[in-house]
């Protein structure tokens, strides 16, 4: 029995005290983390929005490009679209309608979209001719249609999530334009 009574009184476990201040430090703690882990996804979140602008912008505006290239004939040519025949054989129509960038080919049931998230108010299609002169009254006659030089597309894509912007300008020629 002498065993028993010769025991310290601090040996048995925490306090109470003790326990409440160890809750609250991981309670801090966990709080901590949490703010630093949410963080860390709104900022995953803002750069894969960003990225997916900047992808559709990037190859909506090369596709532009390298189809316009192969026109034969522009058969449509207005502020926000433009339709042409592409290597003599089909016709392909581009379109800034409802915040996007839609392509549609000939014999397609419906129009693709290229490009989400488009200002629409802020992208057009502008039209010159060799002496660089813009044209500016739409749609264009088939006469101001024959004298396009160059085209160019300006694409204004907004991240929905941050709010930026980003612009791009493609200008396209047609390889079958024949210089005076």
């Amino acid at each position: 029995m002498g065993i028993l009574k010769n025991h310290n009184r601090y040996s048995h476990g925490f306090t109470l005290i003790e326990l409440v201040i160890g809750i609250i430090i991981m309670i801090i703690v966990a709080g901590i983390l949490t703010l630093i882990i949410r963080a860390s996804f709104d900022t995953y979140e803002s750069v894969k929005s960003r990225k997916d602008i900047i992808v559709d912008g990037s190859l909506a505006t090369k596709r532009f490009t390298r189809e316009f290239r192969g026109m034969t004939s522009l058969i449509s040519a207005q502020e926000t679209s433009i339709q042409f025949e592409y290597h003599g054989s089909d016709i392909v129509t581009y379109q800034l309608v409802d915040s996007t960038l839609k392509r549609q080919m000939s014999g397609e049931a419906q129009a693709r979209v290229l490009a989400h998230n488009v200002e629409t108010a802020n992208s057009t299609f502008n039209y010159y001719a060799q002496d660089h002169s813009q044209f500016s009254n739409f749609p264009l006659t088939f006469t101001e249609r024959e004298n396009v030089w160059m085209v160019e597309l300006v694409l204004r894509l907004t991240d929905n999530v941050s709010g930026q912007s980003v612009q791009y300008v493609a200008n396209a020629f047609p390889e079958n334009f024949v210089l005076n």
